[in-house]
């Protein structure tokens, strides 16, 4: 049971199986599309070998009759039995026994067959020997699910379900790879990374149908401006990143740069509005930038939102005049710098809900911004500018203990809330941030550490995964949850999750978009299940906008959900009132 690669776990399953059943050898057959076909071998002649890559329709031979059946068969005498193949017979197999494996929800996944060769098998099978072998079927039925689960997962983590472009799993492996063409024929490399200016509005005002449309026609039009063997990535929701190689000079960036930005540009009319969407785009050239894979893109996307402060519809190229620090000077900064003065900023808590009874079990705190002339304004109309300045820090830290101490008026016997709280990236750099935790814990004893969940972005964790890793083991050990929010990879997979330690994920409300009528988004959600099921992960999902996405939710397994079906963000006070109600 330890042995989680399959050959081996076979070779050792077969060796047991031969040794309870007094056998010459084993083998794995797979059932594939109507297909039987030999995969793996054990003590078997050299002329049965010959047959490894020969497959038969499922519906011949003793295992094709075992399958049939669903039950094990055995033939003591295989030569005349009715079921005998003229190959088998020929490779001097005297006694067979065929035992389905372990049945999944599609269907039974292949057949573990055990061989004499030597000398006829007995003519039965001892009662004691049948539940032993029907045990090691099963186990690997079980393994070789496991084994295909992976592979359809590793399927669907490199490509984009809507646009069908590679999206963000690939990218790492895609620019490693193209980093050692560029070293080795001397030529230069352009990394573009694209966010559109004007898509919210299309969401907004025409519904998300019209924005998966915008997505889909500019990844056509990205598509059409560079060459097949270029690569065009969905980076996140309305991000792309472009790899243009086997680049001769700057002159040529400079050129694709144009057609890339110029075919990132869509005009929409529906009825008597009219919306245009364009590009923001950073782009960085190797091997004039140095650092590894993870490195350029976080450069690409560092200029990217130096093109975005001018204006947008335009690219910048990374240089040495935008580093980590820049601080953005627009206005909105300056307006932003007031407004912590003045504490203009205010926490809203959205209910996490339990779908089984619609108990609320947990509320997310959103920073809100009551702006003197503006209203009320919500994270997605200044915090992205907020999270680029080292302003973050000292208001990340208001959200914190401003949280945890809405938290303790919250906590009794009959409400005990996990209060989810979104980290940002600048707060998971500073070396000081565990002990800031542990500080504010001990200032709120009233709530306990483990119904504490930091929220940390997936984009932002994915850029510097060691670090990332580091940070969550420190205040893990404080006692304090961590949630991937914003997922959306579905196997990011298993190595990120597993070596960021996170204890839960949240679907990023983009998962939930189309939920009901899309099947194959829940054939997504479905296989993200599986890895969140494997990894003991809590998992939430956002963005919840209707009764018939919230039951499908609770079909597909997942506990725990939230979104404006349940209740929009809502002030402190608005949330006491519910909870006491």
């Amino acid at each position: 049971m330890q042995e989680f690669d399959f050959a081996a776990f076979f070779e050792k399953a077969a060796q047991l199986a031969c040794a309870i059943a007094e056998a010459d050898g084993a083998g794995l057959i797979v059932h594939e599309e109507g297909k039987l076909q030999y995969r793996l071998f054990h003590g078997l002649s050299v002329r049965y070998r010959d047959l490894e890559h020969w497959e038969f329709p499922a519906t011949e031979g003793v295992s094709g009759a075992a399958l049939a059946r669903e039950e094990p068969i055995y033939l003591p005498d295989y030569p005349h039995s009715p079921w005998a193949m003229a190959e088998f017979v020929l490779a001097g197999l005297q006694s067979s026994l065929a035992i389905p494996l372990a049945r999944t929800a599609e269907e039974t996944p292949g057949i573990l067959v055990i061989s004499w060769f030597q000398q006829p098998g007995p003519l039965r099978i001892p009662e004691d020997s049948w539940d032993h072998l029907r045990l090691l079927a099963d186990l690997l039925g079980a393994n070789l699910y496991r084994e295909r689960l992976e592979q359809r997962m590793e399927g669907l983590a490199v490509r984009d379900l809507l646009t069908n472009l590679l999206n963000r799993r690939a990218l790492q492996e895609r620019l490693r790879a193209a980093m050692a063409r560029c070293d080795r024929h001397h030529r230069l490399l352009a990394i573009f990374f694209l966010d559109l200016d004007g898509f919210k509005p299309v969401n907004d005002q025409l519904g998300h149908h019209r924005g998966d449309d915008v997505l889909c026609t500019i990844a056509g039009q990205l598509c059409a401006v560079v060459r097949t063997e270029d690569c065009v990535i969905r980076y996140a929701g309305d991000e792309f990143v472009v790899l243009v190689e086997d680049i001769a000079n700057v002159e040529e960036v400079e050129a694709v740069a144009a057609r890339i930005v110029q075919a990132a540009q869509c005009t929409i009319t529906a009825e008597q509005t009219q919306l245009q969407v364009s590009a923001s785009m950073g782009a960085v050239i190797y091997p004039f930038s140095e650092g590894g894979a993870e490195d350029l893109t976080r450069q690409a996307d560092l200029a990217m939102y130096a093109a975005k402060e001018l204006g947008g519809n335009t690219w910048k190229l990374y240089g040495r005049d935008l580093i980590d620090t820049q601080q953005p000077q627009e206005p909105l900064y300056q307006e932003l710098c007031l407004a912590q003065q003045r504490q203009e900023f205010e926490l809203f808590w959205q209910p996490i809900v339990e779908l089984t009874d619609h108990t609320v079990t947990g509320a997310e705190a959103l920073l809100y911004w009551r702006h003197p002339e503006r209203g009320l304004l919500g994270p997605e109309h200044f915090l992205p500018n907020l999270e680029r300045s080292r302003m973050i820090l000292e208001v990340g830290r208001w959200v914190l203990d401003t949280a945890l101490a809405q938290a303790e008026s919250w906590q009794n016997p009959e409400n005990l809330l996990d209060i989810h709280i979104n980290l940002s990236a600048v707060q998971l750099e500073e070396a000081s941030f565990s002990a800031f935790v542990q500080a504010e814990l001990a200032r709120h004893p009233k709530i306990s550490p483990a119904r504490v969940w930091l929220q940390v972005v997936e984009r932002v964790a994915l850029r510097d995964i060691p670090a990332t890793a580091a940070v969550i083991q420190r205040c893990r050990r404080l006692g304090v949850h961590f949630t991937l929010d914003d997922y959306r990879s579905g196997i990011t997979a298993l190595g990120y999750l597993s070596e960021l330690a996170c204890a839960g994920i949240k679907l990023d409300q983009d998962v939930m978009r189309d939920l009901v009528q899309n099947t194959a988004q829940v054939h997504h959600v479905r296989t993200m299940m599986d890895v969140a099921s494997g990894l003991s992960l809590e998992v939430v999902a956002k963005g919840v906008e209707n009764e018939q996405a919230a039951d499908l939710l609770r079909d597909l397994g997942i506990r725990k959900a939230q979104g404006y079906w349940f209740s929009p963000p809502i002030p402190a006070v608005e949330m006491s009132t519910l909870l006491a109600r």
